[in-house]
């Protein structure tokens, strides 16, 4: 639905918040996601529903409250603007930006747009913003998607065709509910081909990502309140210097990797898991159980 001027002016306020807390209440407490990215064919929306294909707006969008993210529900509506954000206002802040910058509608077909995949269990809100152009350079065209997965929590930048110049903010954030703090986030920053994340700093992005990149931020806490024989699975010792253990036996390992998503090298023998790795720092290990349920444990490498 359409929205007020003062909707809309209280809206670009809350923006001014968000990049003021950015800069001056950057305060991670904990971490829900852990990041990847992969290339993936991009494929435009099909049966999409027209959001704007105009600037100065944002909508109101009525969603499932079976969707999830930080462990939060979504509220009844979530705001999605044309700048490259979508955000959601109950009890937690979130605020997701696949690219956020001040785009313009140069073509027929520059919109923005979303659909709902119905799948049952598995239902995936998608977002995309077609064919746009930034305010300082009419003749740059961007295409990106935000997919929100209903099964898992995970979050999908997905990217198309698209040029960009100089620095922008991508990242997932919560806040607390009046804006004024960051509570926790992970910004991606770099350039195409060479990427990294910052869960304690700020950080941009030089450019727009390659054709067909996939960054997937992907809930952490997935799995972990499903019992296994009545008991929560774990590992130990955690803090590790290189082995650990499975509290439950027959778990299996489908990967480990670093914060930033690349796979680290393991071997198994039962419960036991000897880690090929000196490097210290924090891990992420997914699992799978007998019953096929899904977890992912973080492990602290101390070496």
């Amino acid at each position: 639905m359409d929205i007020s001027v003062s909707q809309k002016n209280d809206n670009m306020k809350k923006l001014i918040t968000l990049l003021v807390a950015l800069v001056t209440f950057h305060l991670v407490q904990a971490q829900s996601y852990s990041f990847e990215s992969e290339q993936k064919p991009y494929v435009e929306l099909q049966n999409d529903i027209l959001l704007f294909d105009d600037t100065g707006a944002f909508k109101l969008v009525p969603v499932f409250p079976i969707f999830r993210s930080f462990g939060h529900d979504f509220s009844d509506t979530l705001e999605i603007g044309y700048e490259g954000w979508m955000s959601k206002t109950k009890d937690r802040g979130f605020w997701f930006l696949p690219i956020y910058g001040e785009y313009r509608f140069p073509d027929a077909d520059s919109k923005v747009s979303y659909a709902i995949d119905e799948t049952p269990g598995n239902r995936i809100l998608k977002i995309q913003w077609k064919q746009l152009a930034i305010d300082t350079d009419l003749d740059t065209r961007v295409n990106f998607q935000l997919w929100i997965y209903e099964k898992d929590q995970t979050v999908e930048f997905r990217y198309g065709k698209g040029s960009l110049p100089g620095e922008y903010a991508i990242g997932i954030y919560l806040f607390n509910r009046n804006y004024s703090n960051v509570q926790e986030s992970i910004e991606v920053k770099g350039h195409a081909g060479s990427v990294t994340t910052s869960m304690d700093s700020i950080g941009f992005y030089n450019g727009f990502p390659n054709e067909n990149d996939l960054y997937r931020f992907r809930y952490l806490n997935v799995g972990m309140d499903e019992l296994i024989d009545g008991q929560q699975l774990s590992i130990y010792p955690n803090p590790s210097n290189g082995s650990f253990r499975f509290t439950q036996e027959e778990v299996e390992i489908i990967k480990i990797t670093d914060v930033i998503g690349r796979e680290i090298a393991f071997q198994q023998e039962g419960s036991l898991i000897i880690f090929d790795q000196t490097t210290t720092g924090v891990y992420f290990v997914q699992t799978k159980n007998k019953q096929g349920a899904i977890s992912v444990i973080k492990l602290q490498l101390a070496g």
